[in-house]
């Protein structure tokens, strides 16, 4: 995919009066993203760029004006990994701001991943996934909580009901037979 970026110094009142440099990226496809920067690329040049390959450290001046762009491409990728965890292990609706938070949330996933990884080494019910990604693992627990709480959900609004017998009959077959299963 293709992609044209353009790069001008502006003056804005957003930031104080001040001058700033405004990134407009263009795709292919149309879609467009602006990008500020408050910081002169050139400082960013001496503090950052000497952890890059030599490429970015001997860049002339003027390509250096789009260097708070690849910056910023690290920090997305960074961001899109965050969002990318929290949705996977149903985290989205955790609203968390201050560092701290985001690194207690990052420990969390690790150590769910973590413990999902030994998890089939150490319980040999779950000895089948040892070959399998963690995700499976994940999916296939996910899968028993939500049928256990249907489950118990339906039995407490079985023996609730006036005439239950059948029904808990059949309901104690059932999870006789998904035990089993499982």
């Amino acid at each position: 995919m293709g992609m044209q970026v353009g790069h001008r110094i502006v003056l804005t009142h957003i930031c104080g009066n001040r001058r700033i440099h405004a990134y407009v990226s263009c795709t292919t496809s149309g879609s467009r993203r602006l990008f500020f920067s408050t910081l002169d690329p050139g400082a960013l040049h001496m503090s950052c760029a000497w952890q890059e390959r030599k490429i970015l450290r001997d860049a002339p001046a003027e390509g250096m004006d789009y260097y708070p762009l690849k910056l910023y491409k690290l920090r997305w990728a960074i961001e899109t990994n965050y969002y990318e965890q929290k949705a996977f292990w149903s985290l989205n609706a955790y609203r968390i701001r201050r560092q701290n938070g985001i690194e207690h949330m990052v420990n969390l996933i690790n150590l769910v991943h973590s413990s999902l990884k030994m998890l089939p080494y150490l319980d040999e019910h779950f000895a089948k996934y040892q070959n399998t990604s963690p995700q499976e693992l994940r999916s296939h627990i996910s899968w028993q909580i939500q049928r256990e709480i249907f489950l118990g959900t339906l039995v407490s609004k079985a023996q609730s009901a006036k005439n239950p017998t059948d029904l808990v009959q059949a309901l104690c077959k059932l999870v006789l037979s998904t035990s089993e299963a499982a």
